[in-house]
């Protein structure tokens, strides 16, 4: 819950219990007063039950006072029996109408329990029968803030203030609706106006400088925080606060002093610990992380926020088996961490803890990562189910959509995520990211011109229209976003270095591509794609061994990994080690079915005739440079024509008038294709290899089809592309 929403609650809390004061200070005659005192005081024991027993002593006595039935209507209003409460404050206004504090309470409870035109219509009599009290309007603008209707409680808000301009919580309430509308330096001025007439208003300074965090105004918020602790040297939240917003700062040293003054002030205070670890998480000391939780989990041994933060931090630390028993305990601790309330009439009711709908999309997380896609998706269903309005359980339930080839429904779940958050860069850059997997380029290119717009510098924007020039054979054009995406980098820690390293390649910046291949190797040892890259480029330049060690690290850290197979078995073909590459082409083959993988070529029949016949491969340039990296294998066009790049290498030349392009399985006729002539082939002095890339327009059909291109018996993966008229799914 943001301090914005915080701060909405606490004004309509503060406004019931002024409501409950009002109301118990009324004077009774002799005989009830012993009776009402002691009400008064069971009640501010939380001793409901005790309390209306002894106002029902009262009414007994005075069964025509119509504040008892007030008094009595406040108990079970502050027990959360709504219903019991309009009850009671029916009878007072039966035998007394005037009471514009019956109305005010009445409404609260209507307002509870979502019956909004009874709400409304109460806070309209209190209003009516006390139009000079700035109280009635008090009330009536929290709850038109509640409903969305800003403009009203604005105007009831100007009117409390202008009936008591002394009043401060009047301006707290007024800046919230100031916040609703979108109106910051309003808001602003709202909440200086709170300190200026209570100095040490602690919630306030928190709120104001929240707004000032969201506003990006660093200095004021930092003031802010300062001011807060001068006022009150001992405000552990300001120093949490402040500690908080210095990690964002990347001001770490000072963040710690922040962290560990809380600690000197309370030993006990857990978000100090929290705060420590978070520290050391932003400067990816993770194990450090994990150590500073400790000693909040000695403090509190049954607090599921800390058992949460540390299963994220292992699943960070890929300790799966930890993180997974810790989220699992948060889930199960949550569902039975229930608060228990029972109401004066002996009715239970009951709260959750909110901790589990966080836990289940962390660990939906982990299981993505784990492939577990299944286990993922129903977590991150279970998430949705708790916090309907939480895009990020949209998004992790997408991916394990795409994995499993659903795509229609991954993308209905980015649409929900952008429905949520239609103002937000990641909710654009997610479904981007989803649709340049579905090969849907010119909605993806569309959402990330979209996400610049919040956000100019955001590195995940360049990376994906970096990967779209490079899946479509624009080299340049993608090594320019992915240093873009490098000199804004501060989220993308493990593959940037290795995306940028891939359009070097293919420029033939050798050096370069493994010079980023390495960093980012040293910047995490547990990638295996980095590896995977680097073991492919030693292939391509003849350096085979060096490539059959960098691929065989790869598949120590993912044994899975059919392209590492299928790469190998090339290696150890140009070799000349046949039974070698027979072998780890049939592993490739074997680790492909489950997920239907398509090789980019392989030589297996090549390799069985020993010592070998000439070979030939084509890989695709463009719509995707290779097709196991769209969700389904499928392009989804915006137009019928489309573009069809293939690179074809042989040991011998190539005659070009040998290739063809194949359409729904069917040779497509030369004059029905408009294909670029690049010349004759060229002879590539860096692997031996005699290259010449097909370039060829072809129109498609509405629906599915299939396209390959062919020569001397070899083929390119088939790619499927799916079009229906333009239209998004």
């Amino acid at each position: 819950m943001s301090p914005i929403k915080k701060a909405g609650i606490a004004i309509v809390l503060i406004g019931l219990i002024t409501q409950n004061k009002l109301s118990a200070q009324t004077s009774y005659n002799q005989g009830t007063s012993i009776y009402v005192n002691n009400a008064v005081q069971k009640a501010n024991q939380n001793d409901f039950a005790g309390a209306i027993d002894e106002i029902n002593k009262a009414i007994a006595i005075d069964s025509r006072n119509p504040q008892l039935y007030l008094q009595a209507g406040t108990f079970y209003q502050r027990a959360k029996n709504y219903e019991k409460a309009i009850e009671l404050y029916d009878q007072s206004i039966a035998l007394d109408g005037r009471l514009y504090i019956v109305y005010g309470n009445r409404a609260n409870c209507y307002d509870q329990l979502n019956q909004v035109p009874q709400a409304a219509a109460d806070y309209d009599m209190a209003v009516e029968l006390q139009p000079a009290n700035p109280l009635c309007y008090y009330m009536r603008a929290n709850f038109e803030n509640k409903v969305k209707n800003y403009k009203q409680a604005l105007a009831d808000f100007d009117k409390a203030i202008n009936l008591a301009p002394d009043k401060a919580l009047y301006y707290q309430g007024r800046a919230l609706t100031y916040h609703n509308l979108k109106n910051t330096d309003a808001e602003i001025a709202d909440y200086k106006k709170v300190l200026t007439i209570d100095p040490k208003n602690v919630v306030v300074q928190t709120y104001l400088n929240s707004v000032y965090k969201n506003a990006g105004d660093t200095n004021n918020m930092f003031a802010g925080y300062d001011m807060a602790i001068k006022n009150n040297p001992n405000d552990k939240q300001a120093y949490v606060s402040r500690g908080n917003a210095k990690i964002k700062a990347k001001q770490y040293a000072d963040a710690i002093l922040d962290f560990e003054k809380v600690i000197t002030i309370d030993h006990d205070y857990i978000p100090a610990y929290l705060g420590k670890a978070r520290v050391y998480l932003a400067l990816n000391q993770k194990q450090n992380a994990i150590d500073a939780i400790k000693p909040a989990l000695k403090i509190q041994p049954a607090d599921l926020t800390v058992y949460y933060m540390r299963g994220d931090v292992e699943r960070q630390l890929n300790m799966v088996n930890e993180a997974l028993a810790d989220l699992t305990k948060v889930i199960e601790g949550a569902s039975d961490k229930i608060v228990l309330e029972r109401s004066a009439d002996g009715r239970a009711t009951r709260t959750a803890t909110g901790y589990d709908a966080a836990a289940y999309g962390t660990r939906g997380q982990l299981f993505l990562k784990l492939r577990r896609y299944p286990d993922a998706m129903s977590d991150f269903t279970h998430g949705i189910t708790l916090q309907p309005k939480n895009a990020n359980n949209y998004s992790g339930r997408a991916e394990c959509e795409l994995q499993l080839h659903l795509c229609a429904q991954a993308l209905a779940d980015k649409n929900k995520e952008v429905e949520m958050a239609p103002e937000s860069t990641v909710s654009y850059t997610n479904r981007s990211n989803t649709e340049l997997q579905m090969g849907m380029y010119e909605e993806a290119i569309a959402d990330e011109a979209k996400a610049l717009q919040f956000w100019p510098n955001n590195e995940y924007s360049y990376m994906h229209l970096g990967t779209i020039d490079y899946w479509t054979g624009d080299y340049e054009g993608a090594l320019d976003y992915y240093n873009k995406m490098i000199q804004y980098s501060h989220l993308i820690q493990s593959d940037k270095y290795t995306f940028r390293g891939l359009a070097e390649r293919h420029l033939n910046k050798f050096d370069e591509a493994a010079a980023d291949f390495n960093k980012n190797i040293e910047a995490d040892p547990t990638n295996f794609y980095p590896h995977l890259e680097l073991g492919e480029l030693n292939i391509e330049t003849r350096n085979y061994l060096n490539g059959i060690v960098e691929l065989n690290k790869a598949l120590s850290l993912n044994n899975t990994s059919t392209r590492a197979y299928n790469s190998i078995g090339y290696a150890y073909f140009k070799l000349g080690n046949y039974p070698k590459a027979v072998a780890y082409y049939d592993s490739a083959m074997v680790k492909g079915k489950k997920d239907n993988y398509q090789p980019y070529f392989e030589y297996r029949d090549e390799a069985t005739a020993n010592p070998g016949k000439p070979f030939t491969h084509l890989t695709w340039v463009c719509p995707v440079e290779d097709v196991n990296k769209l969700a389904d294998g499928t392009l989804r066009p915006s137009t019928n024509k489309v573009r069809v790049r293939v690179k074809i290498a042989s040991g011998t030349p190539i005659q070009k008038q040998n290739i063809k392009l194949l359409l729904n399985g069917h040779t497509i006729a030369a004059d029905k294709i408009t294909v670029t002539d690049a010349g004759e082939s060229k002879l590539n002095n860096n692997n031996g290899d005699h290259e010449y890339e097909y370039d060829a327009l072809v129109e498609v059909p509405v629906g599915n089809n299939s396209i390959k291109v062919t020569y001397d018996n070899k083929s390119s993966q088939q790619l499927t592309v799916q079009y229906t008229t333009g239209a998004k799914m």
